[in-house]
């Protein structure tokens, strides 16, 4: 009863070390598959000492169950004896899965040597292998072609901008009226007009002392408020 194997971390070490043969036999793959699967493998072992804890902890949990079902068995053995015989068969299948990764392994080497020597076998995985390798280049491609998508930049129309800008300014004139009155602006007007008319450099000069602009815009403003 003692020398049973314990099920669960049995379990355990036979997925990881098939786990193990597999990622070994995906090293030798070509293309862009095989090269992913290699890069993968060689961050992994960055985090190798924390997947190994992992495991630790894991196995270590797993056994600390099986105890339990160890001491299980033997109380049930002692009450009900025949169960002894359903505890055997339950050792013997625990026993086929820890072998279970060498068996794994043998199959695999079998099975590529068995590809090699038919011809239509040895083709399938190859065309199996080269629409994989297809698939992820188009996968790539795509991802890459999003990526330009998404860095492509909006184009502005400096039209609407113009616009809007233009209509801006134009409420901004209306919520401030002009700072020159109507008057003072037909001053101003007159005055230019004034300045026009063609006469000696004098004849300026005597207008010039006669009235100074201010006075003239003053008039003006009298004038029209007369009016």
């Amino acid at each position: 009863m003692n020398s049973r194997h314990r099920p669960l971390h049995a379990c355990g070490v036979s997925i990881l070390a098939t786990v193990d043969f597999a990622i070994g036999k995906t090293q030798h793959i070509n293309g862009p598959i095989g090269s992913t699967l290699r890069r993968v493998a060689k961050l992994a072992k960055f985090a190798t000492p924390f997947i190994y804890a992992m495991q630790i902890q894991w196995l270590t949990f797993l056994s600390f169950i099986d105890d339990a079902i160890l001491a299980i068995e033997k109380i049930t053995e002692k009450l009900f004896p025949p169960s002894a015989r359903v505890f055997d068969k339950v050792d013997e299948i625990v026993l086929m899965i820890v072998f279970l990764p060498e068996k794994f392994d043998g199959a695999l080497n079998k099975f590529s040597t068995i590809i090699h020597r038919v011809p239509f076998l040895d083709r399938a995985p190859t065309l199996v292998i080269t629409s994989l390798n297809s698939l992820v280049s188009m996968l790539n491609y795509w991802g890459h072609e999003n990526s330009r998508v998404n860095e492509k930049t909006i184009g502005v129309d400096r039209s609407c901008n113009m616009d809007s800008s233009d209509d801006i300014n134009h409420a901004s004139l209306e919520n401030f009226p002009p700072m020159i009155s109507e008057c003072e602006h037909k001053a101003v007007h007159d005055i230019s007009l004034s300045s026009r008319v063609k006469g000696s450099y004098k004849e300026a000069l005597e207008r010039g002392k006669e009235e100074t602009p201010n006075e003239i815009m003053e008039k003006e403003c009298e004038i029209e408020k007369k009016i």
